[in-house]
């Protein structure tokens, strides 16, 4: 509102706040009248680190016109569609990952240093992870966690009693137990008829 009066047909509008989808479509629903070029524009990086060419993810109206503005100055921008919202959904939906990534990683640090084991945890899981598309881990990870998940949640219940033999606390460890616990529920062998899907859609068009 405080700057509502100020704005012009043809301006480029870009909100980076870190706000959800549902705020920065009520903010362009808000201006949308003033006839300016919305973009909501989520920043995917470290701006302290990359400054103007933190990698920015943008959507809305505006995005193609910011794109064709700032790319000549080093700003790298990925436009996602017209829609205000789709930016900061891919940067918060991609932050469940990112941030939850990171606290698995350090509750497994923590274990396995308090076991003196990190060199050869971490070299483990390297050889589970390194060198294999992403999508290939999302296909294979969600597919066999499904029709495994109860004896994969019993597994689990290893590493939390492991945990808390040794006084550290596993909320990321207590949620993935929850997690399979939820997928166990679904009854995913018996609706496939004991055989393993191919493709994570497959897991989650019978989720929703």
């Amino acid at each position: 509102d405080e700057i509502y009066d100020h704005l012009k047909t043809g301006q480029i509008y870009a909100d980076v706040s870190a706000s959800t989808p549902t705020v920065k479509e009520q903010v362009w629903h808000r201006i949308k009248d003033k006839g300016v070029l919305f973009v909501d524009a989520a920043m995917l990086g470290s701006l302290p680190l990359d400054k103007h060419k933190v990698p920015i993810m943008a959507s809305g109206n505006g995005a193609a016109a910011l794109y064709e503005k700032m790319t000549p100055y080093g700003m790298r921008i990925t436009c996602a569609s017209e829609k205000a919202g789709d930016a900061s959904a891919i940067k918060l939906i991609r932050s469940i990952f990112m941030k939850g990534l990171a606290g698995l990683m350090l509750e497994m640090l923590e274990a396995s240093e308090h076991y003196q084991v990190s060199d050869q945890v971490v070299k483990s899981v390297g050889n589970s992870l390194d060198g294999i598309a992403f999508q290939s881990h999302l296909d294979r990870l969600i597919t066999g966690t499904a029709i495994h998940a109860k004896r994969r949640a019993a597994e689990i219940k290893g590493s939390i009693q492991l945990c808390n033999e040794a006084g550290i606390e596993c909320p990321m460890t207590l949620a993935s137990k929850n997690k399979h616990d939820l997928l166990d529920s679904y009854n995913f062998p018996e609706k496939f008829h004991g055989t393993q899907p191919k493709k994570w859609q497959e897991i989650l068009s019978i989720m929703k």
